[in-house]
């Protein structure tokens, strides 16, 4: 923020006003502004900077009065068009912002500020090349501007072009090298890569730089996490916690984390959950209005589904399979999509709904409002705790009924919440209510329904047949594979002298990694001969390849895998999953017992060997089911989206003729 330098014939007044503002004295400042324009009321520079002394008091309405009227004045001033990009921010105007700096560098197109504040605002509505250009135009400018660079590299990273991220991040700090962001970024896109130990260095570089910036203790917390270092991850969220604690998402991916851990808690995770809502969603209970929704049980209901994954996500997966099935007749489907980065599957969703609002850089409070414009009906999280999620939009309760789904394994605590989606398997009744703050919704099959990729093959042959040994495999992400589990998959290959065992994830790009998971089974007497692990595949056609080389999955344990367990068995590979006793260690249990497969579920780990044990022996039973798999994915409710659509949908009117039987409007 420059307020301009005043010209060589000015009042004494407005130097000594800009001084003070220098030196960061704002009452002084408005006192010396406020002495100038009595004695010069039209002296547009001197309004200016009494509007940037009300931006930086925190009063954003009134500059924005005062740098309009010294707009008005003299609109040919590339330096108030900036200024007021800065305040409309403030207000939380993203587009007027726009508006304000283009008009900027329409005056004077060189000023590498504007660029870069535009290229900011675009970067954050997910408009990607768009910003870039402009990063690239600061550069151009101002060759040394570090802060463009960094800039540059966040949208190469939300394109997945983390190499090309990281030369913009070293570029950056090769001008400033204690640039605290470019630290912070480059560990960003080096976790990204799979180089877990390099991105909890960068971290900590931007952490000596800002060791009270709780966004960067909590990028450092969920690295931690991947790498399998759950108590040094909790030590680190602590800290992020601590450095803010009024960020309801750092808040959130604590909770998240806290589901990877090897022992479980449910009483405790319930009761996090419940203080969540009590620091962040509580607060907001006083904005909740009566809903004024026609309370006609059998008219056409509008479902609005929030979601930050309406794009190339695991989540997708599941919405896409029943999402094109609603009976448009009966229900009117709004996506609130909040996305970065857009891809084809967005351009798909939104051929899908009815109507597509683009919720990206909007706040809360106006998304709420946007909602509650809409008149929808009932409002769908597909988040939870979940990164990008937007709970605090339900906690505001912009529909009559609110529901969450799919995104998340776990209640959201959240007191605005009325129902949770699941069903029978996974949320035995009598069993997990008490560990919900939502009613549990249970689907009369399955709560899931996959959305096999096109064109993929049949399932290959049995590897076992030309291997002459079984193959145990796992593609779940290196955060739900922990200690207890490696052991426990030792114990199998021990149990099974000649099988082997193949392990895939992004975490096995790193040779630190792989040295880790291949010592502990080591210890365990397993010969690294035996083991495989592979690195993160780059495309999904070459990922589903994975399934050609394994027999039989290994689920993990007490995370359960879901979309490569889908995945896995629409490719013909049967899952040996161990039951818990809370949703997310019964996501196996519901997928096998809707296939008709309750003898691939065990009860205990000891089980667990056993049953994996039993099964990799008979390789001609291991024929046979890979024979059938497909076809059992397809006879079921698993991937019958029109169906699901409709049973789903039968949901949604009987909590719909519940509220209309209610009197409180804001029940």
């Amino acid at each position: 923020m420059n307020p301009t330098q005043p010209p060589s014939a000015v009042p004494e007044s407005f130097r000594q006003a800009l001084a003070a503002l220098q030196a960061g004295n704002l009452p002084e400042a408005e006192r010396w502004a406020r002495q100038l324009l009595v004695e010069r009321p039209n002296h547009h520079a001197g309004i200016h900077l009494l509007g940037l002394v009300a931006y930086l008091s925190g009063k954003h309405q009134a500059a924005e009065e005062l740098i309009n009227r010294a707009i008005s004045a003299a609109p040919q001033v590339a330096e108030y068009h900036i200024n007021m990009g800065l305040v409309l921010i403030a207000l939380n105007r993203p587009d007027d912002a726009v508006a304000a700096y283009r008009r900027a560098i329409s005056i004077k197109g060189d000023r590498s500020d504007a660029h870069n504040n535009l290229g900011n605002l675009l970067l954050a509505q997910g408009r990607m090349e768009e910003s870039a250009e402009c990063f690239r135009k600061a550069v151009q400018f101002t060759p040394d501007h570090f802060e463009a660079l960094n800039n540059l590299g966040t949208v190469f990273q939300h394109a997945g072009e983390f190499d090309r991220a990281i030369e913009c991040y070293q570029k950056s700090l090769a001008r400033n090298p204690n640039y605290a962001e470019a630290h912070n970024n480059m560990g960003n896109s080096l976790k990204s890569k799979g180089l877990h130990a390099d991105a909890v260095a960068s971290y900590g570089r931007a952490l000596q730089v800002q060791p009270n910036n709780g966004r960067f203790w909590n990028n450092l917390a969920q690295t931690l996490v991947d790498a399998g270092e759950f108590q040094q991850s909790m030590t680190a969220f602590d800290r992020a916690i601590a450095a803010e604690p009024q960020n309801a998402m750092i808040f959130g991916s604590w909770l998240y984390a806290m589901h990877f851990a090897p022992q479980i808690d449910p009483e405790r995770m319930f009761q996090e959950h419940l203080n969540w809502d009590t620091r962040f969603g509580a607060p907001l209970r006083p904005q909740i209005q009566p809903h004024q929704n026609d309370r006609d049980p059998d008219r056409r209901l509008r479902i609005g589904y929030v979601s930050a994954d309406f794009r190339e996500h695991p989540v997708a997966n599941f919405l896409e399979s029943f999402l094109p099935w609603h009976d448009k007749s009966k229900f009117e489907v709004f996506a609130y999509a909040d996305l970065r980065k857009s891809d084809e599957r967005s351009a798909r969703f939104e051929r899908m709904v009815g109507r597509w609002r683009n919720i990206t850089a909007i706040s809360d409070d106006r998304v709420a409002g946007l909602i509650r414009d809409d008149q929808v009906d009932i409002l769908v999280d597909l988040g939870g705790h979940t990164s990008g999620n937007r709970l605090l939009v339900f906690a505001r309760k912009p529909a009559p009924v609110q529901i969450t789904y799919v995104g998340y394994p776990d209640t959201t605590g959240l007191s605005a919440m009325d129902y949770r989606i699941t069903d029978a398997h996974a949320d035995p009744p009598g069993a997990t209510e008490k560990f919900h703050s939502e009613q549990l919704l249970r689907m009369p099959e399955s709560f899931l329904c996959f959305d096999p990729p096109d064109g993929l093959p049949m399932p290959s042959a049995t590897p076992a047949m030309r291997n002459g040994f079984v193959t145990f495999g796992c593609s779940n992400a290196m955060t739900k594979i922990n200690r207890p589990m490696l052991l426990l998959w030792a114990r199998i290959l021990s149990g099974l002298p000649n099988s082997r065992l193949v392990l895939k994830n992004r975490n096995m790009n790193d040779p630190d990694f792989r040295r880790l998971v291949g010592g502990i089974f080591a210890a365990a007497g397993i010969d690294p001969s035996r083991i495989e692990l592979l690195p993160w595949a780059l495309t999904r056609q070459k990922h589903l390849e994975f399934f050609e080389r394994i027999d039989i999955a290994l689920d993990t344990y007490p995370y359960h895998g879901t979309t490569v367990s889908c995945e896995g068995l629409w490719m013909g590979v049967p899952i040996v999953t161990l039951a818990g006793q809370i949703h997310l260690s019964r996501v196996g249990v519901s997928l096998l017992s809707n296939l008709g497969l309750p003898e691939w579920i065990a009860s205990s780990p000891d089980d667990y060997v056993d049953l994996a044990i039993r099964q990799g022996a008979d390789v001609d039973g291991l024929v046979r089911i890979r024979g059938e798999l497909r076809q059992r994915m397809r006879d079921s409710i698993l991937t019958d989206g029109k169906k699901f659509a409709g049973q789903i949908e039968e949901q949604y009117r009987n909590v719909w003729r519940r509220w209309c039987g209610r009197g409180d409007a804001t029940a």
